[in-house]
């Protein structure tokens, strides 16, 4: 299985991490089972610029609409 991590921060990504590898093991030993975890690199935290975003939006309202329309 293969699982990601995405968070605002890489900080907050190695904690989450953490947190999700801890559940993984408390799940497999709840159940008796083995867990291999390899952990990797998380996403990178988005950071949308602002004059990105002022483009998408209507180029993508004009392809798909506005919704509640």
């Amino acid at each position: 299985m293969t699982d990601s991590v995405r968070a605002g921060s890489m900080e907050a990504v190695r904690d989450n991490n953490v947190k999700r590898d801890r559940s993984f093991r408390a799940g497999a030993l709840a159940v008796g089972a083995r867990v291999k975890i390899t952990t990797g690199p998380g996403y990178f935290p988005i950071r949308n610029g602002q004059m990105l975003k002022a483009m998408f939006i209507p180029n993508a309202q004009s392809l798909v609409g506005v919704e509640g329309q």
